[in-house]
């Protein structure tokens, strides 16, 4: 026989659902109110969705790397929508230049690059400061095996 689920468990779920539906109504509004910036956003954030359905991290490492950097791309071309008529055939103009998706995808890749990069230059330069310390201390023990001699390395002396 099944269990049940508790009355925390079905009121969590009823709490993820209120927020599903009030995200999914403004982004309903965001579209219908603000339809050019939401056609630069949907074409240039394709990146950032495409690395959320592939980012199997619960802390979404990727996403958030890619993501920061698209936005990054995409904000010139928002700035420059904004700042002109703001209207679809201006956001058009702006998709259909290559150049523009070279900035915004490019962006993207440079995210990437970072979630690729960035751990082994981190390792590499855990590595090579602990062999600095590791040196350090080995030339300090020598120093002080040479003062006080071998009994201070706390091994038996041998006979």
């Amino acid at each position: 026989m099944a269990k049940k689920p508790s009355k925390r468990a079905a009121s969590d779920q009823g709490v993820g659902s209120n927020f599903k539906l009030i995200g999914g109504l403004i982004l309903f509004a965001a579209i219908v109110f603000a339809l050019p910036t939401s056609i630069i956003l949907g074409v240039g954030l394709m990146p950032t969705f495409a690395a959320l359905l592939i980012d199997g991290y619960p802390e979404k490492y990727i996403t958030r790397c890619v993501g920061a950097m698209n936005i990054a791309g995409v904000i010139p071309y928002l700035l420059r929508l904004w700042g002109h008529t703001n209207s679809i055939s201006e956001s058009i103009d702006i998709v259909t230049d290559a150049f523009t998706w070279l900035v915004m995808f490019g962006a993207a890749g440079i995210g990437w690059m970072i979630y690729l990069g960035l751990p082994g230059m981190v390792t590499a330069f855990i590595v090579l400061t602990s062999e600095q310390k590791i040196a350090s201390l080995r030339s300090r023990q020598a120093q002080l095996v040479a003062k006080w001699g071998p009994p201070v390395t706390g091994q038996a002396e041998e006979k």
